[in-house]
């Protein structure tokens, strides 16, 4: 009975570790794209705000 668990347990960290390293390997591939499109107060359906840009001194991206 032991011998079972403990090859069960085995098993669990094993196809755990596997998930693990699917993750790290394909982590650039899972994250959202990025997108250099800014919506607008109103685009985004926020009534009564207004759009503010603030100078940085760097140039805009």
């Amino acid at each position: 009975m032991a011998r079972r668990f403990r090859l069960l347990a085995l098993t669990v960290l094993a196809l755990y570790a596997c998930a693990l390293a699917v993750l790290f390997v394909n982590q650039r591939s899972l994250l959202y794209p990025a997108s250099d499109r800014r919506a607008t107060a109103s685009e985004a359906g926020l009534v009564g705000f207004q759009d503010l840009v603030l100078p940085t001194g760097f140039a805009s991206v």
